[in-house]
């Protein structure tokens, strides 16, 4: 993409070495560096009713090779209305009792008054029209409290030129959640495809089971964190192709202690209790129009929010509203250049922002309060 700021730091990882901006085929040229490991900060700004907000991503150490990143198209959101949508003939068999209405991940309103085998006409956005990469479940719901009465079996291709039937006949499944932590714990479970749609029950979260939609697709994600707003925030996530038995969270093998900033430095620091297997540290700071991850391996013990050039003098530190330091397990890689190897050099195949979000790690999150001081 062209026109991202790219920020080569100095050898001390915070200083400006040089500042360059991606050409017409979204490449940032540094030339030959006499240094075997570099840290780089990539800057994607962009403007939505009239604000400006700010995606900022530091990498420190990271090896001196050319790297490829994925800055835009991150957003899962998929847009859908009556002008983009496409006409479909359906039809409900098996609608449970006292159905108030009947709603799907990729229709574009939710459908009242549905009567038993009678065809209808509706509205589905073109990215589940036919698309084999995302399916439709049809959910018979009672009032707006979340309680689903039953679905459909998942619906990948529309019958051309004739009806497609959803078949509302299959239940819940629940699963019982066994937790190792010392505080209750959310679970959610999703489909491993484009939109990443949500298979459980709103209505059931009471911390020992989940209730599960029965689709019998090949992939689910899971993901979990501790329900209690506090400091620290445990999420896990993890993929199966079925649905187990039961659901077990065990307590991290790593951890960080004393977390601290020290704003006059600009410093995030930090003792480690362990660090087994983990494969990345990092720090995270937000605001209403700014998002910044600084990233680095997991024995660093502190980092040092680097210089940005004087042109995003707009990203002020001290109006950040929250801060973070988290510690992460990627299961699939080992080590800190193996997640680096995975995220820019992977044969070419870049990852996208989804396969990253879903893929099996665990995070420890530790908030540290909701202003800079």
């Amino acid at each position: 993409i062209e026109g991202i700021t790219v920020v080569l730091h100095g050898i001390d990882k915070t200083s400006i070495e040089q500042t360059l901006i991606t050409d017409e085929n979204g490449i940032a040229n540094f030339g030959q560096l006499s240094r075997d490991r570099v840290t780089v900060t990539i800057i994607e700004e962009y403007t939505d009713a009239d604000e400006t907000f700010y995606d900022v991503q530091t990498f420190i150490d990271i090896e001196n090779r050319p790297i490829s990143l994925e800055v835009d198209g991150n957003s899962s959101y998929i847009d859908c209305n009556v002008e983009n949508g496409t006409d479909a003939r359906v039809k409900f068999i098996n609608i449970p009792e006292n159905t108030d209405y009947i709603w799907a991940v990729g229709l574009e309103a939710p459908i009242f008054g549905a009567e038993e085998g009678v065809e209808t006409t509706v509205k589905v956005c073109p990215e589940y029209y036919n698309n084999p990469d995302n399916f439709m479940v049809a959910i018979a719901r009672l009032n707006n409290n979340g309680v689903v009465l039953g679905h459909s079996q998942p619906v990948y291709s529309f019958v051309e030129g004739g009806v497609t039937t959803f078949n509302l006949s299959r239940t819940m499944i629940e699963i019982p959640i066994v937790s190792h932590l010392d505080y209750p714990v959310n679970v959610g479970v999703y489909s491993i495809d484009e939109s990443l749609q949500y298979l459980g029950s709103y209505s059931s979260l009471n911390f020992e089971s989940i209730k599960v939609m029965d689709v019998d697709i090949d992939n689910y994600y899971f993901h979990a964190n501790n329900a209690e707003d506090d400091e620290l925030t445990y999420n896990i996530s993890w993929s199966t192709d079925e649905l187990p038995a039961s659901i077990v969270i065990n307590n991290p093998d790593f951890g960080l202690s004393n977390i601290g900033f020290d704003a006059s430095d600009r410093e995030f620091t930090w003792d480690i209790v362990s660090n087994n297997n983990a494969d990345l540290i990092s720090a995270t700071l937000e605001s209403s129009n700014v998002y910044w991850n600084i990233g680095a391996p997991a024995s660093t013990e502190s980092i040092r929010i680097p210089q940005l050039p004087i042109a995003y003098d707009a990203i002020n530190i001290d109006a950040i509203t929250s801060k973070s330091v988290d510690i992460t397990d990627w299961q699939s890689v080992n080590g800190y250049d193996a997640l680096v190897e995975y995220i820019f050099y992977d044969d070419d195949n870049f990852p996208t922002f989804l396969d990253l979000f879903k893929g099996d790690h665990s995070t420890l999150s530790y908030e540290l309060g909701r202003e800079l001081q």
